[in-house]
């Protein structure tokens, strides 16, 4: 459990480090370090056992980012409550002489106290069992009985809770610390008789002493908020106490004072007679959404001007603010995504950093004081308070929006559509709480497929977990999720089977208090395990797999219909999607080149990329001798594709398209090789009865799509370059 450091020590750090090396700037932690040591300072001075363990007790100021290879770097958020304290003068009292350090003084203001710096020395030799006031009297009786007397005061006095100011705290810890004789006789006549009855009289005295002094092994209340997997509703608060949330960093030591309802929470229960633990569920399920956090992130959090100025700029300016910042914090509390404590938490949303490495992350701090009626504060957008100038160059279009999946390639870039998102959808349904633990346990289970490809992002299995929530969507569109109200309970048929060729169900448990009205329970087979015996036992009929294809037209291309191609939205939208041969061949010694070559480069970020492609599209659509060739092109590789597909029935690939709820059907071209597919084009079936080739899809996405109607995929799409 990390560490609670007191509020003049975490006052003294902030006023350091930031002066050092300012505020909002990442810093790398072994130059913290070095400042820090540079003071005589040490990580067990502030009861932490390194500096990385210190930073994360200091959460309320300090922002820490890890990164791989173990290295991390400290940003400072500012503090003008701190800030204030900082900048009044030290204040004397009425007859000019300094105030005495331990004496209390009512109103005293906020001040940095700098950590006592502890020599190490060797441990004393631990007692073989606890020793009992009866046993430890003879030893420290010798000198005088006295002491026998001050000492229980003295150390009940440290046993205090902490309900005086931070400063006497400090103080009144500072005074039951081990203080050498010297020292406290300077201190004064009391001090020294006090040092001298504590000296050691023989070996024991050191350790009785040692003994007393040391704190009641009482468990503390947790604080932090473990996001992982839980076996049952509220089981995060018994899970907390046991083992540590790897991605929680630890709250401030001045946190606002518990409600009722987490003081009950977080009081030790009485003691219960021992029960055998329940067997593990196939898969452990979300945990509920701990009360101390916000439930509805618009109802519930304030957002001053300048962040809610600052999200306005760097999103689409046709976005509805808010209702994005409810679906993104509720997704983020189904998934886990959220990390933090309970009184600190960042979540992401929908929405890429302007170099497109990440999504953006928004931090919200739970206040002392309830601001316009509001417990929790918007308090940081990507590491920024509002008060600097970052995210001033973005464009009206707004920052890029994540990858919703291969399916979006399916539309026009310029299409609205794009923006749906299955994950959400599933997550509105149900929490999850790992997908790396769902997938991973429903591709042990099904048939051996490789699900790791398709996506940008760097997890496991993308294609699969498209492959489910797909499946979803389309099954909620069909009314094909059976739920069983009176049970809590609800399934539906993944479509997958197992070796055995079984079904496989994904099964979820009604949660009314978490943050979506179901949590995945885990896959099962119908009749297997106790998750299989009681899919048969509260549903009947099982739930049927989703269907996709009705008629001739979804899986062959019509012969004599017209097939119109969107020239300018594959050509100047849609260029990186094309192979890159072909584009050379047809932009040597034009001005489209330089743009192409920063495309294709590995070191460009997203946002140079997307700059680079609209420039292409200028130059091609100023370029009519170029533009035509590659128009040409494509009808002939469409035209030699079609005439494929009359004599092969197989040779066209359907694919869903979840926001709409319609197929469209893959067509392989290949513009380099007649041998060799390179791309595909997404055909739409038009209500007047012809097709209309509306976007351009790379081979590894287009193979994502095709897999969620079907196993069985077309030679050209399931070969290895694929």
């Amino acid at each position: 459990m990390a560490k609670k450091i007191a509020v003049g020590h975490q006052l003294y750090l902030y006023q350091l480090i930031s002066k050092s090396f300012g505020v909002g700037k990442q810093t790398f932690l072994p130059k913290v370090e070095s400042l820090l040591e540079e003071q005589h300072l040490a990580p067990e001075d502030l009861g932490c056992e390194s500096w990385h363990e210190v930073m994360e007790s200091c959460s309320d100021f300090v922002t820490l980012t890890d990164f791989k290879g173990s290295r991390s770097y400290v940003t400072i958020v500012r503090n003008e409550q701190w800030d204030q304290a900082l900048a009044k003068p030290a204040t004397k009292d009425a007859s000019g002489k300094g105030a005495k350090p331990w004496k209390k003084r009512k109103g005293s203001s906020l001040k940095p106290v700098k950590p006592r710096h502890i020599e190490k020395k060797k441990p004393a030799p631990e007692p073989a069992a606890p020793v009992s006031e009866a046993e430890a009297a003879p030893v420290a009786a010798e000198p005088s009985p006295e002491p026998e007397k001050a000492e229980p005061k003295a150390t009940a006095k440290a046993e205090e809770p902490q309900a005086e100011a931070p400063e006497a705290a400090t103080a009144d810890a500072a005074k039951t610390e081990a203080v050498p004789a010297p020292e406290a006789a300077a201190a004064g006549k009391a001090s020294a008789e006090a040092a001298r009855e504590e000296a050691p009289e023989g070996p024991h005295v050191y350790t009785l002493q040692e003994i007393l002094a040391m704190p009641k092994e009482e468990p503390e209340p947790e604080d932090l908020i473990d996001f992982s997997p839980a076996s049952e509703p509220g089981a995060d608060s018994a899970r907390s106490t046991s083992e540590p949330a790897p991605a929680a960093s630890a709250a401030s030591a001045d946190r606002p004072a518990p409600s009722p309802n987490e003081a009950a929470q977080e009081a030790p229960a009485p003691a219960v007679p021992a029960t055998p633990a329940p067997e593990p569920a196939p898969l452990q399920p979300s945990s509920t959404l701990p009360s101390s956090l916000p439930s509805r992130f618009s109802t519930e959090v304030h957002c001053k001007d300048e962040l809610l100025s600052m999200l306005t700029r760097m999103l689409p300016f046709d976005i509805d603010l808010w209702t994005m910042l409810d679906e993104d914090w509720q997704h983020a509390c189904a998934t886990g995504a959220a990390e933090g404590s309970r009184s600190r938490v960042s979540f992401p949303i929908r929405f890429l950093n302007e170099d497109g490495s990440a999504p953006i992350r928004l931090t919200i701090r739970r206040s002392a004081r309830p601001i316009a009626g509001k417990q929790w504060s918007l308090v940081l957008v990507d590491g920024d308070d509002g008060s600097g100038h970052t995210h001033e160059g973005i464009g009206i279009e707004g920052l890029p929006h994540v990858d919703e999946g291969a399916w979006s390639d399916l539309l026009p870039v310029s299409s609205t559509e794009q923006q749906f998102s299955c994950e959400r959808a599933f997550t509105q349904f149900a929490s999850v709480g790992s997908w790396e633990s769902a997938l991973g346990t429903l591709a042990r289970m099904a048939e051996p497929e490789r699900w790791s490809e398709g996506s940008t992002r760097t997890d496991r299995y993308p294609m699969l977990r498209e492959y489910l929530t797909c499946t979803f969507v389309r099954l909620q569109q069909e009314g094909g999720i059976a739920e069983v109200p009176s049970q809590g309970f609800a399934a539906f048929n993944t479509g997958l089977l197992s070796s055995f060729q079984q079904d496989i169900y994904a099964c979820f448990t009604a949660t009314p208090a978490g943050p979506s009205p179901y949590r995945l329970e885990g896959f099962a087979q119908a009749g297997t395990d106790e998750l299989g015996q009681k899919l048969v036992a509260f549903v009947n009929p099982l739930p049927e797999p989703a269907s996709y294809l009705a008629k001739l037209e979804d899986i062959q291309p019509v012969r004599g219909r017209l097939v119109s191609i969107d020239y300018r939205n594959i050509l100047t939208r849609e260029t990186s999607r094309l192979p890159r041969a072909f584009l050379e061949e047809h932009l040597e010694g034009t001005p489209a080149e330089a743009f192409l070559k920063i495309l294709a480069s590995t070191d460009a970020s997203l946002q140079e990329k997307g700059q680079a492609q609209t420039q292409l599209g200028r130059a091609l659509a100023g370029d009519a001798i170029t533009y035509r060739r590659l128009c040409r092109d494509l009808d002939d590789a469409l035209e030699l594709s079609l005439l494929h597909a009359r004599t092969d029935y197989r040779w066209c690939a359907p694919a869903y398209v979840p926001a709409t709820n319609t197929l469209r059907l893959l067509v392989p071209l290949s513009l380099v090789d007649d041998r060799k597919a390179d791309c595909a084009l997404s055909l739409e079936l038009m209500p007047s009865g012809s097709y209309q080739a509306v976007s351009a899809i790379t081979l590894p996405r287009a193979r994502v799509c095709a897999r969620v109607i079907s196993s069985e995929l077309p030679s050209w799409l399931a070969g290895d370059e694929a």
